[in-house]
């Protein structure tokens, strides 16, 4: 327990941030979303902090439908992240797609790293 109240801690001290307040009109892409809500712990592309224990949102194997409960977790979950219970569904449906565009892009970079390492010459 003394473990996990030090990562949560940690996380909260060193940049994560809860910008629960939704006052945010301006934001209209999953980008500008994820910029808002996730880019401050899980990077910009979504490759999230080891050494800070925040994981990395491009290898996540949840559903849509996982991915809007856990963003919208009202606390049901122990966990350090934040929860956004003011996000409407159509804001985390934005967000989960630019994850998937930075899923696709991560799996592809590594499918090419695989590639070029296989290469004999």
């Amino acid at each position: 327990m003394k473990n996990y109240l030090t990562l949560v801690l940690s996380i909260w001290l060193f940049g994560c941030t809860d910008n629960e307040s939704h006052e945010h009109p301006a934001f209209k892409t999953g980008k500008e979303l994820f910029a808002h809500h996730c880019q401050g712990c899980h990077g910009e592309r979504g490759q999230g902090n080891f050494l800070k224990g925040v994981p990395a949102n491009v290898k996540t194997q949840k559903t849509q439908l996982e991915l809007i409960a856990w963003l919208k977790n009202s606390e049901q979950i122990p966990r350090a992240m934040p929860s956004f219970e003011a996000m409407t569904d159509a804001e985390a449906v934005l967000i989960i797609e630019h994850l998937n565009y930075l899923k696709f892009n991560y799996q592809t970079a590594m499918e090419k790293r695989l590639n070029n390492d296989g290469v004999h010459h």
